[in-house]
């Protein structure tokens, strides 16, 4: 098994140096991220839920439900989180990264970037 890993570590790293990234367009998150929805909050790392999500990340949160327009104030984004309204989703359930303790909403500007060495490879939650 410690073989297996070691060897898939190493194309990985291989896979990272030989990549050629290219910046194809910039776009809204909404309209560039596969099953985007404007009830969802996008976030690295695993799946989570509010009542389990890390207090540096409840920030990033709030202030993304009131850049939509989906809260007045955090009180107000803070009960929506709670709601079981909001969806929350890693980021790489969706072919697309985002920062650690940030979030992608809706109508955020996104990158939209194609390996041109080896395409894109939409990955499957």
């Amino acid at each position: 098994m410690k073989a297996k890993i070691e060897a898939a570590n190493q194309e990985a790293v291989s896979r990272i140096q030989r990549a050629k990234p290219a910046l194809i367009d910039v776009s809204i998150a909404g309209e560039a991220i596969p099953g985007m929805k404007k009830n969802m909050v996008l976030h690295a790392g695993p799946p989570v839920t509010w009542e389990k999500n890390v207090r540096s990340h409840e920030g990033a949160v709030i202030g993304g439900l009131m850049l939509e327009g989906l809260a007045r104030d955090r009180q107000e984004a803070e009960a929506l989180a709670a709601s079981g309204d909001i969806l929350f989703e890693p980021c790489h359930h969706h072919s697309s990264v985002g920062p650690m303790a940030g979030v992608v909403t809706w109508g955020m500007p996104v990158w939209v970037v194609e390996n041109k060495a080896f395409g894109i490879e939409p990955t499957a939650p």
